[in-house]
């Protein structure tokens, strides 16, 4: 079916993401389904969550002028379409291939300008943490934006790409108290669709914020505005050239990565921050045999502000030309 995510109707959408949930759940093998009364309660769970989702989703598009151009868009997936962001040269003549699916991207398309957001899809909580960025913990929201320029920058040469956010939404079904009578039902779900706004990074020109958010719901972006209408301090907003630091710092630390795999360093020297460590849900656990009683030490990050990262970045970067445009 041709439907569009803003003139479709609730019933249609319930409709179809109903459907779509009978067949995930034929579909579904192993145990997870097997027993009659635990299938009816998960396929419910499922269902109430994918409508949820669905339901955010489609509101937070109809606030803004960004439409989806691309789903699951994947890339290196065995094509020939070689980007430079992806094909990186590393010492002694290596090069490493990076690949990936993109969940979502989204472009509002004027006269000379094309503005482009990436969105991945979570099934728990993330947000975007510039100390993870800078010591390369967290690549992949940026990576996906790295690959999104320099495509659309090829499909569109007569066009500036300019990139609007880098973002992870949470598939969530949140429960709101209802702490007056004051509190109805519309205000409920209000406060739902803020719960559920979009994590990351946003260009902090006001211009590309209405692209997203045209009324200044609180609702699609980590952005707030007081009474007043004045914009609330956010680490979540960037500028433009901080946008286009990062985006040369991301292509240099994967090469700096890159290149420490090829000279063998494997150290069993995991990082942690503050007190949470990597191990605790790591597979690999069986092979390193990481053990402080051991002996073993972890690489502890330093606490970082977002704006000394920043400032980091621009001593690093400031000033340098984009070659990818």
């Amino acid at each position: 079916e041709s439907l569009d995510w803003e003139t479709m109707t609730e019933e249609q959408l319930v409709e179809l993401t109903n459907g779509y949930m009978e067949e995930a759940v034929a579909d579904q093998k192993g145990d997870a389904f097997q027993s009659a009364v635990r299938t009816q309660y998960l396929k419910h769970m499922l269902t109430r969550l994918a409508n949820r989702s669905t339901k955010t989703l489609k509101s937070q598009l109809q606030l803004g002028m960004m439409k989806p151009r691309y789903f699951e868009y994947g890339f290196n997936m065995g094509t020939s379409n070689q980007l430079s962001c992806t094909e990186i040269e590393l010492e002694d003549g290596c090069h490493i291939t990076l690949n990936g699916i993109i969940d979502r991207v989204d472009v509002c398309e004027q006269e000379n300008v094309l503005y482009v957001d990436v969105i991945d899809y979570k099934s728990g909580a993330k947000d975007v943490d510039m100390k993870k960025v800078y010591h390369g913990l967290q690549l992949q929201l940026m990576v996906y934006m790295n690959v999104i320029r320099e495509e659309l920058a090829k499909r569109y040469p007569e066009k500036s790409i300019i990139p609007t956010g880098m973002f992870y939404y949470h598939f969530s079904d949140p429960i709101i108290e209802k702490k007056s009578t004051l509190d109805t039902e519309e205000k409920i779900q209000g406060k739902i669709m803020e719960t559920l706004a979009l994590k990351g990074l946003v260009r902090e020109e006001e211009e590309t914020i209405l692209l997203m958010d045209k009324h200044h719901s609180g609702m699609v972006l980590p952005v707030k505005y007081d009474k007043e209408g004045n914009r609330k301090e956010s680490a979540s907003l960037a500028s433009g050239e901080q946008l286009d630091e990062l985006r040369s710092f991301i292509l240099d630390k994967i090469q700096e990565l890159g290149n420490e795999m090829i000279t063998g360093n494997i150290a069993v020297y995991p990082a942690s921050i503050g007190r949470k460590m990597p191990c605790e849900y790591c597979e690999y656990h069986s092979i390193c045999h990481f053990d402080q009683k051991n002996g073993h030490r972890c690489h502890s990050i330093p606490a970082m502000k977002n704006q000394e990262v920043w400032d980091r970045l621009h001593e690093m970067y400031g000033g340098d030309e984009d070659e990818l445009d």
